[in-house]
Parts: C-alpha cells; structure tokens; sequence
C-alpha cells in the first residue's frame, strides 16, 4: 500500500482562518497556502527568527533555534518554517510575526493608545498600502 498522508486541520489565529494539510507540511507553507501573512525575511531557512508562531493546541516536528530562547521553546513558540505539522493545530501568530521591523519598531515608539491601534491594524488586513510616497516641490 502506497505511503498515504493523513490530511491534518491547522487554525490560524486572530485570523481564524483553517486550512488542511498533508502531514509533514511546514508551518510557513500552510499559512501562505491560506494566504496568512508570516514574515519570514530568510525565505524559510530558519536563520531570521521572524517568522515566530506560537502552538496553542496539537503537535509539530521542530528543533529549538538559537532564533528562540529557552523559555520562548518552553512556552510552546516556534519558528513557522521549521516545524513540520504532526496533528490538528492551532496557531498563534504574535504581532511581531505580522509586521515587518521596520514597522514594527515605529509603532512601538508611539503612546499606548496609538499602539493598541498598531495593533489592531495588524491583526486584520488595514494596511491599504503600508506605505505613500509624497512630493516635495521645491522652488528653483
């Protein structure tokens, strides 16, 4: 008999978007493949750390990355693009994960409330476009 995958559920949260997948498929491949964004800078080879999720529920196949401390690996954060599904998931995806650092780093800076709303930005699809370009006209 062939080598048949079972076919798993992950959850992408805030998103609450589902996807099934093969067994074995990357964290990082079902999340674009269900059109989640998560940064991953290095293209998926595990040496940015920015493509950090955290497992609510079920089970993955990955290796502690000097990119996570020991206490993140405890706490159940792992890199998406190194860790292979082994069972229905449920996956957290910190707002860190979602935001490019550039971004990030300027959201920071602002008061808390102005934050929240970084925040809030963040986990929904606000950015339309993330950025704009303005000319400066200047006299001769």
């Amino acid at each position: 008999m062939a080598n048949v995958k079972r076919k798993l559920r992950v959850r992408f949260s805030p998103d609450n978007v589902d996807i099934t997948v093969p067994e074995g498929w990357s964290l990082l491949k079902a999340a674009l493949s269900a059109g989640v964004h998560i940064n991953a800078a290095c293209g998926g080879n595990g040496v940015c750390g920015t493509c950090k999720v955290l497992i609510r529920k079920g089970e993955v196949e990955s290796t502690r990355s000097d990119k996570l401390s020991a206490e993140e690996y405890q706490q159940g954060y792992r890199l998406a693009c190194q860790s292979r599904v082994l069972s229905d998931l449920v996956v957290d995806i910190p707002v860190e994960s979602r935001l490019e650092t550039a971004v990030l780093s300027r959201e920071m800076k602002m008061a808390t409330a102005e934050a929240k709303a970084a925040e809030l930005v963040a986990t929904g699809w606000g950015f339309n476009p993330p950025l704009s370009k303005c000319y400066v006209e200047l006299e001769p």
